[in-house]
């Protein structure tokens, strides 16, 4: 039996370090940005609430890197609104 254990960030890392290993082994590296959207934010008079950060790569995909809603304004469909807009501009 396994034992599913909390990883540092060291052991995090390496796990990350070796698929990425396997990807480059698999596929040359061309996934560079093509086009980098707009980052989003909404904001509360002047306090951001919630954010987005997406890049669209070469073969088309479409990749959120950070999609960020404040705990006090979750299931407002803030975060909905935020991936609508950014597939409109992918």
């Amino acid at each position: 039996m396994v034992k599913i254990l909390a990883a540092t960030k060291e052991e995090i890392e390496f796990v990350d370090n070796k698929l990425g290993e396997f990807n480059l082994s698999q596929v040359p590296a061309t996934q560079n940005p093509t086009l980098v959207l707009k980052n989003n934010v909404i904001k509360d008079k002047e306090a951001i609430i919630a954010g987005v950060k997406a890049d669209v790569y070469h073969w088309g995909i479409l990749y959120i890197e950070v999609l960020f809603v404040d705990e006090n304004h979750r299931y407002k469909g803030l975060g909905s609104s935020l991936l609508q807009k950014v597939e409109q501009e992918a």
